[in-house]
């Protein structure tokens, strides 16, 4: 449903390397915007002001490179170099690489559309770098190719998506998927025909830009615009939608089956819709937590000080298939994401754990591996690893684990 997005105005997002040498400021393709930097850490200190190629006379003491640049270590893993190729253990957990040697860091380095130090000029094959569980269906945002989605079709949810590119964020629902392209603009398509389960999750969806994050519930959606306020659309009983907190500054949210959370600047955690089994009102009350995603009637939290915590249905009846009681009691965790009954996360060396209901292999059908990104849907899961390929487990009704991409 919703995988952990990690926004921090400035996370959604989740995991997005912290020494990303594409932010840089200025307009100069390579790595000096204002002034020579003399990071080779030989004693030659630069005092020129140009905004391009250096002219002095440093000396280049390491020895990981041939060339006569200055070195740089963009992703600060103490290796320097003219390329700083040098990526593939990442020493920091960003798990940065830069293997085309393009000076641009970034989990899986496709980045490719601005090289600046040569190496491959486009993103063949870097596969996908989003993807979410919905209902029965689900969808990846290819580096390449745009929007893919697979599973069932009977709202649209795959026939009606859209021919876009450049998203940089998505998130599917129960019959409904949300993205966000690099100016903040919002999709959402899948059901749009005024049947009983159409409640204008997708017509309603706001038309302005500059949103930061977008979430998808069952019959709902909310986003984070450049403020940090929340905007929410689609069924609102319970208030799943206009009960949003007000103000500004909040930093990530996540929508579940009819309620939905949200992390404030200080990690801090506010819920608001469907109470029925504690998802409100057994909200933890203390702060410091840097991400969270909310299932069909729980949520999950990550802290780094104790690990993940879970709450909502916990009453040992009928609906209580153990996604609260079963949350791993150690710390280290990076991710986690809540499908319909179940979680998964991902461990500090990237391996995924599963709890929760499993009638399905959705918690026991782990697939073999290290990965980047996970997410939970209502009776699956699927996970991105470091080459952006796509790993899907769980109910395999309508090609939704056999058909993925």
């Amino acid at each position: 449903m919703c995988d952990v997005r990690l926004v921090f105005l400035g996370l959604p997002l989740l995991l997005v390397p912290a020494c990303d040498a594409d932010s840089k400021s200025g307009t100069d393709p390579g790595f000096e915007a204002d002034a020579d930097v003399d990071a080779d850490t030989d004693t030659d200190t630069d005092t020129d002001t140009d905004t391009d190629t250096d002219t002095d006379t440093d000396t280049d003491t390491d020895t990981g490179d041939t060339g006569t640049a200055p070195d740089v270590d963009a992703d600060l893993d103490g290796v320097l170099s003219a390329d700083d190729c040098d990526d593939s253990d990442a020493t920091l957990g960003d798990m940065a690489l830069d293997a085309d040697c393009d000076g641009i860091l970034t989990e899986t380095d496709c980045d490719d559309t601005h090289p600046s130090i040569g190496g491959p000029t486009s993103d063949t094959g870097c596969g996908f770098r989003e993807v979410g569980g919905g209902g029965y269906h689900a969808c990846a945002v290819s580096y390449t190719e745009g929007v893919v989605c697979w599973g069932n079709d009977d709202h649209g949810q795959i026939s009606h998506t859209p021919d876009v590119e450049g998203l940089s964020q998505l998130d599917a629902g129960y019959l409904h998927t949300c993205a966000l392209d690099a100016a903040g603009s919002l999709s959402c398509w899948g059901i749009d025909d005024d049947s009983i389960e159409d409640f204008h999750q997708v017509r309603g969806t706001p038309e302005a830009p500059g949103f930061l994050a977008v979430t998808a519930g069952d019959y709902h959606n909310c986003a984070l615009d450049s403020t940090g306020a929340i905007a929410c659309w689609g069924r609102d009983d319970f208030e799943r939608s206009s009960g949003a907190p007000e103000g500004a500054g909040y930093t990530a949210l996540s929508a579940g089956g009819a309620h939905t959370c949200a992390l404030d600047p200080i990690g801090a955690i506010v819920c608001w819709g469907w109470d029925a089994y504690g998802q409100v009102s057994n909200t933890p009350s203390d702060g410091g937590y840097t991400g969270l995603s909310a299932g069909q009637l729980h949520t999950c939290a990550i802290r780094p000080t104790d690990g993940i915590t879970c709450w909502g249905v916990d009453d040992g009846s009928g609906t209580d298939f153990g996604p609260v009681t079963g949350a791993p009691g150690t710390t280290g965790y990076t991710a986690v994401t809540a499908g319909g009954h179940h979680n998964c996360a991902l461990d500090a060396s990237s391996a995924l754990q599963c709890w929760g209901w499993d009638v399905y292999d959705q918690v026991s059908g782990l697939p073999d591996g290290l990965f980047a990104r996970v997410s939970g849907g209502l009776y699956h899961n699927c996970a991105l690893d470091f080459e952006g390929a796509i790993s899907c487990w769980g109910r395999d009704d309508d090609g939704l684990v056999s058909g993925s991409p």
